[in-house]
């Protein structure tokens, strides 16, 4: 997982994995059109090996502190 700095000026975990049960709230479903998830995609070479996405989500939780 990696924090990222969201336009609305909070941090957000940013993570990909595989994960029973989740919430509608934390799974990400517009991930192609979310610029942190894009950061992340680079940052974490998933855009290399895109079939990471086929067996894992994108899930975002914002970090309060």
């Amino acid at each position: 997982p990696l924090p990222y700095y969201a336009a609305d000026g909070n941090y957000y975990c940013i993570a990909l994995f595989n994960r029973d049960g989740v919430d509608h709230i934390s799974r990400a479903h517009n991930a192609a059109q979310d610029p942190a998830i894009q950061a992340v995609r680079v940052a974490m070479d998933v855009d290399q090996d895109p079939s990471l996405e086929g067996t894992l989500q994108w899930f975002r939780w914002p970090l309060t502190w």
